[in-house]
């Protein structure tokens, strides 16, 4: 399995088929995002007793359940990580301003918000 690296970055492309006057139509770009291993590990299914939770309070995402010293992370739904700490105390709690579904990962716990 290949593994791509890179910086982030932004490449624009052009695509003119034949006898097509050039537009906004066909143009776009492309942008490439750090590849980071932590999304894609495995994550075990977890026992029902789990006391992770997340929540959201205008464009803050709180998160409770953590432990202190315990890494922890967030990813959007698309696998993009958005955010990696380490839990200072029982709750914490980060800035998104995009909406969407998340998954908030700790070493033993897992689980998904609608942001």
């Amino acid at each position: 399995m290949t593994r791509l690296e890179g910086e982030n970055g932004l490449f624009e492309f052009r695509v003119t088929p034949p006898n097509v006057i050039p537009s906004a139509y066909n143009s776009g770009m492309i942008i490439a995002t750090h590849y980071d291993d932590v999304s894609n590990e495995e994550v075990e299914e977890q026992p029902a007793a789990s006391n992770l939770k997340a929540w959201r309070v205008n464009d803050v995402l709180k998160v409770s359940g953590l432990t202190v010293g315990e890494k922890w992370y967030v990813f959007h739904m698309s696998g993009r990580l958005v955010y990696t700490g380490i839990a200072s105390g029982d709750t914490d709690e980060i800035r998104i301003t995009e909406r969407g579904v998340y998954i908030i990962r700790t070493n033993n716990a897992a689980i998904k918000v609608v942001y």
